[in-house]
């Protein structure tokens, strides 16, 4: 029997969360779906292995991020992806609705997710029953589910005019994906992820590949999240400059050299990696550091680091390290002025009014409902009901 789609779950070190997720994800499968688990903990999963569907891969080394996440999309065998964090709940029907959405079987379709906040200690975050059971507040959109066509090239463009992280735009942690684009990639190039974020770099080869794609607001996945503790994402121990040395460890092969630790500065190194590979796909005035300086120096002003000082100066050394670059210097001053004038508020507003996209907004948005004191299976319940039946 052909398997019809490949539902991949990179973990490491999160054996509580890892297990809801392929629950979860069995759970959603059809009979005709696969789980693939790719295990780098330093332990092994304890994992029921009685579903035929479920695979678990596991070696005696350590992986870095993106070769996990490669060996876990290689091992795929259906003729469509979905890669998921350990901390992402498959909704129920989810998959249906999305593969409904195609006009073509060759389509990528984007989805929209929901997110579950707990406010749990760290010491009860390994602990799978309070997890599972601990109420949280639910975070949805209602109405009706929608579909948009958008044009690739102009998200890809937008990719190296901003240097900025999207959720909506397609990669394989945000939709599903026809697994012939990875096995494309990998007969050019020896492998699908590169630089040192494998969710952009995967969004870069989809977009390389396609005229355009197919984007939806169909929730896919419940994002759970049991602390605030800002290690459930990378994205976001960067963004607050804390716990940034463990992330930074996944990548020994593939370190930012002079650039100081940064989503901005992780997202240019993968698109100066991917652009060396694919030179059509951009133009070399696209990755001059002037627009590195901006983006980086965006992202300090908004976050407010406590270390902001420190950063900027790490992110003026680094620009100028090739020689003087007075537009960066510029770009990098422009910046802070402008966001001490203006206040954060209004410095976030108008930047966005200036870096935003070209087209128009997306379909989804996490906004609109909230639901109180919900534990895991009834925000599950609720996500698959506002889903409800689809008529594309």
């Amino acid at each position: 029997m052909a398997i019809r789609v490949s539902i991949v779950i990179p973990t490491r070190n999160r054996p509580a969360m890892a297990v809801l997720a392929i629950r979860a994800a069995l759970n959603a499968a059809g009979n005709d779906d696969e789980v693939i688990v790719a295990d780098n903990g330093d332990l092994p999963l304890s994992v029921e292995r009685g579903d035929a569907r479920l695979r678990v891969l596991r070696d005696e080394r350590v992986y870095s991020m993106p070769e996990n996440w490669e060996r876990g999309v290689r091992a795929a065998r259906g003729q469509d992806l979905v890669l998921l964090s350990d901390r992402h709940r498959l909704v129920p029907g989810s998959l249906d609705h999305l593969l409904a959405a195609r006009s073509d079987e060759r389509d990528v379709v984007t989805y929209s997710y929901a997110t579950l906040s707990q406010q749990l200690p760290s010491t009860a975050v390994d602990s799978f029953d309070v997890i599972a059971e601990a109420p949280g507040t639910l975070a949805y959109s209602r109405g009706a589910r929608e579909r948009r066509e958008r044009l690739s090239r102009d998200v890809l463009d937008d990719w190296y005019a901003t240097m900025r992280y999207r959720f909506e735009r397609p990669m394989l942690t945000s939709a599903l994906v026809p697994r012939r684009i990875v096995a494309d990639v990998v007969r050019s190039h020896g492998r699908f992820f590169e630089g040192m974020a494998p969710d952009v770099s995967s969004s870069l080869h989809i977009l390389a590949a396609t005229e355009r794609y197919v984007e939806t607001n169909v929730m896919a996945i419940l994002g759970q999240f049991p602390s605030t503790d800002p290690r459930w994402s990378n994205g976001l121990s960067l963004a607050r400059g804390q716990h940034a040395g463990s992330f930074l460890k996944e990548f020994a092969g593939a370190p930012l050299g002079q650039f100081p630790p940064s989503i901005s500065a992780v997202i240019y190194q993968t698109l100066a990696e991917f652009s060396r590979l694919h030179p059509v796909s951009a133009a070399p005035h696209v990755l001059d550091i002037s627009r590195f300086a901006r983006a980086a120096a965006i992202e300090l002003e908004s976050a407010a680091r406590v270390d902001r000082a420190a950063m900027h100066w790490a992110l003026f050394r680094a620009t100028q390290a090739a020689g003087p670059s007075p537009r960066a210097l510029f770009q990098q001053l422009r910046t802070v002025v402008s966001g001490r004038l203006l206040g954060f508020g209004r410095l976030a507003r108008r930047l966005r009014a200036l870096l935003g996209p070209r087209d128009s907004a997306p379909v989804w948005s996490t906004a609109g409902s909230l639901a109180h004191n919900q534990t895991l299976a009834e925000g599950m319940t609720l996500v698959e009901r506002a889903n409800g039946p689809v008529i594309w």
